[in-house]
């Protein structure tokens, strides 16, 4: 997937629609306990700066129940859960980014 990130940049400045806007890259089903998770980080953040762009903090973490919610089919609704924390943080930065840019 690191790798093609890169094409989907291009793919996506090469596209005749202007409107259409990246305003960063969303790492999910982190564990920042793993090695190799944390080099991964590293090597997609120095992707995200060669083109200009951010990736957003916090990872959204690995939790177990959103693992479980994939296979039943539920939502996650607990926000004292890790990921779903994460996730509302995010929301929060990029309603930030898109009131600065002023779209709705």
């Amino acid at each position: 997937a690191l790798h093609e990130i890169s094409g989907t940049l291009d793919a996506i400045r090469a596209s005749s629609n202007q409107a259409l806007k990246v305003y960063g890259v969303l790492i999910t089903q982190y564990s920042g306990r793993t090695t190799a998770h944390r080099l991964l980080l590293e090597e997609i953040q120095e992707l995200a700066a060669a083109h200009n762009m951010t990736v957003y903090a916090p990872p959204i973490r690995r939790a177990i129940a959103v693992e479980e919610t994939q296979i039943t089919g539920g939502t996650v609704y607990d926000t004292r859960n890790n990921a779903a924390a994460d996730y509302q943080q995010i929301v929060n930065t990029l309603l930030t980014q898109i009131k600065k840019d002023g779209r709705q």
